[in-house]
């Protein structure tokens, strides 16, 4: 009999970003909901070099995976990007960049699943508070609410095309 040794380890999970609830006309940044990262386009990384081992755009439950080398540190850079259709949102102050989010480092010693989370940035209560952290949510909450109009439109035309959209 022969084994037969797996070279790679799945890295799966789930991107979210933090929804403040928006019931009452007000922001509450106390009530937050875990909102899917849907369709998002994502690389890993390997972390000694930054060569890109693989891409995948996650699909409407924010779900990825990725097949890596065992044994091998890697990272994820989470873009404000859609593929299909043409989504982006960049920095109009800093030369039009696409805005990156950077997870952290993984060492892959068997199959790992891990859920990220993008953060509103607010500290303190609702009215005592500020924004302390990157508003990593903000940017991921435009994305979602374009994918919501674009599967909207879809549903009822299942034939529209879209042309690239950029919003700064």
């Amino acid at each position: 009999s022969t084994t037969t040794e797996t070279t790679t380890y799945q890295l799966t999970g789930n991107l979210y970003y933090k929804q403040p609830d928006l019931s009452g006309g007000n922001i509450d940044y106390q009530n937050t909901t875990d909102r899917p990262v849907r369709n998002i386009y994502i690389e890993l990384l390997r972390y000694s070099d930054d060569t890109v081992l693989d891409t995948y755009n996650t699909n409407d439950l924010g779900y990825f995976e990725f097949d890596v080398p065992k044994y091998t540190t890697v990272y994820m850079l989470i873009y404000t990007e859609m593929k299909s259709p043409s989504v982006i949102v960049q920095d109009n102050t800093s030369s039009d960049a696409i805005y990156a989010l950077d997870s952290q480092t993984f060492y892959l010693t068997s199959d790992y699943n891990v859920n990220l989370y993008a953060q509103t940035g607010w500290s303190g209560s609702n009215n005592a508070g500020s924004y302390a952290a990157y508003r990593s949510a903000g940017l991921l909450a435009i994305l979602d609410f374009v994918y919501t109009a674009i599967k909207k439109i879809q549903d009822a035309r299942p034939s529209a095309t879209f042309p690239a959209l950029v919003i700064n």
